[in-house]
């Protein structure tokens, strides 16, 4: 069968070609640009966590100072120079939670018109002094045992 294409010359080869090799660089674009945003979520998460530790841990209890210090721990571990924004709040609870957002520049994507993505991540944390056990909120302990020598 493939035989018979490689002998046609009337030309149905190339438009059918032009048209699957648009469709293949499409996929292949939102795969690298996909894994790229994936990647940069990772980090952004990461970023959080490290804002939302540092707020909770720091022993302050007004906002303002909690952002401060919370955009301050992000700075500090932006290694890649992206330019982050930095929110955070006190939920009723008393928790601390921190978003941290950017932008990712797609690279293939920008040629069928999505240039940009914007990426958010959340991370939670308890309050320096309103822990589970300080609030008497129940608190599940998990143990667990491998004993198949896996590990």
């Amino acid at each position: 069968m493939f035989r018979t294409y490689l002998k046609d010359i009337s030309g149905n080869i190339a438009a059918t070609f032009a048209v699957c090799i648009l469709m293949l660089l499409a996929a292949v674009g939102a795969a690298v640009d996909y894994n790229n945003i994936f990647r940069k979520k990772t980090s952004y998460q990461s970023l959080a966590d490290i804002a939302a530790l540092a707020a909770a841990g720091s022993g302050e209890d007004i906002e303002f100072e909690l952002k401060n210090i919370a955009t301050a721990a992000v700075n500090a571990n932006n290694f890649t120079g992206d330019t982050l924004k930095t929110e955070l709040t006190i939920t009723d609870e008393g928790r601390v939670q921190v978003i941290v957002g950017g932008t990712y520049d797609t690279i293939i994507m920008s040629l069928f018109g999505k240039p940009h993505q914007d990426i958010n991540v959340l991370a939670e944390a308890a309050v320096h002094g309103s822990t589970p056990l300080a609030t008497n909120e129940a608190v599940d302990i998990t143990l667990v045992l491998d004993t198949t020598g896996s590990m």
